[in-house]
């Protein structure tokens, strides 16, 4: 009986363990597609593939290894682990374990990245909401943030991180080549339990799109669209009735939000001269979420 109490006891401290595990994040094959701007020998969108390559000591923690990684942000590659819902990487620069996440965060927590590379100061991580996305019958849950000092997005989600980019990217500071990069957009991320597609329009994790040939964006639901394509002084969007109102969020090549601007009713212009030529990335973001991305092509 006793024996029989104690199996009892030790099998419910057990699933209770493994259930304030959460989703793991980062295990070995696990991969995120994320997209990349080729600029040659045309403008396009194609992606390239980070990945999870396997496991190896680092400092006296067995870490798994995160390849293909840029932007200035984590190390390449990367060494993490995680634990209690935390995890943590290795930096070269305190040279000890630092903290990338927390997913035990709620409404009004706040953590701090120490130790990123190329800059002095610590990104702060503020939560503003937690809520959840849906992928078929999984549920994944989602942190919208503000972050201070580093191109990081505005959502986190559990095993995936940020929505963005998997690690914190400076906006100053980078390598050459950090523009072939942006903008900072996971499309997919994929592990063992499955494929979870992160694009607004469901788009494949493969693909590729000549920007050059693309005269206006609008997805086949007609949500939104912007035009001419390429443009100068001043484009004129059209927006489903459905929406009322939007905020348009401009990006340059390096990060830097280039434009915000306030959108009521169903069609209407922008004046964008005072955005420096070159490409740029919008996104279309209604009641606090992101529902659309695109790219506009801007003349001088």
């Amino acid at each position: 009986m006793k024996k029989t109490i104690l199996i009892a006891l030790l099998s419910g401290a057990l699933v209770s363990l493994l259930s304030a595990q959460g989703a793991d994040f980062a295990p070995v094959g696990a991969r995120w597609y994320v997209n990349q701007i080729v600029l040659e020998p045309i403008p396009a969108d194609s992606f390239v593939i980070v990945e999870v390559t396997g496991e190896e000591m680092m400092a006296g923690q067995l870490c798994r290894v995160i390849s293909n990684l840029s932007g200035c942000g984590l190390p390449n590659p990367a060494h993490v682990f995680t634990r209690n819902d935390s995890v943590f990487f290795y930096s070269a620069v305190t040279q000890q374990f630092e903290l990338l996440y927390d997913f035990t965060a709620e409404v009004g927590s706040q953590w701090t990245v120490r130790g990123l590379s190329h800059l002095s100061f610590d990104v702060q991580v503020d939560v503003l909401e937690v809520t959840y996305r849906h992928f078929g019958a999984d549920s994944l849950k989602r942190w919208r943030v503000n972050t201070t000092g580093y191109f990081w997005g505005d959502m986190i989600l559990e095993k995936v991180g940020s929505q963005w980019y998997p690690g914190p990217t400076s906006i100053d500071g980078c390598s050459a080549g950090l523009e072939e990069r942006l903008p900072y957009s996971v499309r997919c991320y994929e592990d063992d339990s499955g494929l979870y597609n992160l694009s607004v329009n469901n788009m494949p994790c493969d693909f590729f799109d000549d920007i050059s040939s693309t005269h206006q964006d609008e997805t086949p639901s007609g949500i939104f669209g912007v035009y001419p394509n390429p443009a100068q002084g001043r484009v004129y969007f059209e927006m489903s009735p459905r929406l009322h109102h939007a905020t348009l969020m401009v990006y340059d090549l390096t990060g830097r939000q280039a434009g915000t601007y306030e959108l009521r009713g169903q069609q209407g212009s922008i004046d964008i001269s005072a955005i420096p030529g070159h490409l740029c990335f919008w996104q279309l973001v209604h009641e606090g979420e992101t529902i659309q991305t695109g790219r506009l092509a801007i003349q001088r």
